[in-house]
């Protein structure tokens, strides 16, 4: 029985990672984040849209140069450490908001500074309240 266990833990274990869903069994570096691709990270708060823009733009200013930003499409792009960084900002009920961090360098994914970026997003959204 015990070794049936360990066996199915095992396939459960392995198939996942083979299959992608590593990061949701290894954890990521962000709490409160989703990795939704190689290059995305969803960072998922209790917070009003106007929160989110402010904190997003914020740490954005800090971490790079704006290149763009429409409020009302809830979109601001940025270069960050030789990075293009894409921000969008979805609310998802009236106190409930999703803010989606996609980092490519070169057309290669760069999830380590869309974590990065996702976590001061998070800390600045803490200092706020």
């Amino acid at each position: 029985m015990k070794k049936n266990l360990i066996k199915l833990i095992a396939v459960f274990v392995i198939s996942s990672t083979v299959y992608g869903c590593g990061p949701f069994l290894i954890g990521s570096g962000v709490a409160g984040s989703v990795i939704l691709s190689v290059d995305t990270v969803r960072l998922r708060r209790n917070i009003t849209y106007e929160q989110a823009w402010s904190a997003t733009q914020a740490t954005l200013e800090e971490t790079g140069e704006i290149t763009f930003k429409n409020e009302q499409k809830g979109i601001i792009s940025a270069k960050s450490e030789e990075t293009e960084v894409a921000i969008e900002i979805i609310k998802i009920a009236e106190q409930t908001t999703a803010i989606d961090v996609k980092a490519r360098k070169k057309g290669l994914p760069n999830l380590g500074l869309a974590e990065s970026i996702a976590d001061k997003i998070n800390d600045n959204l803490k200092a706020q309240k």
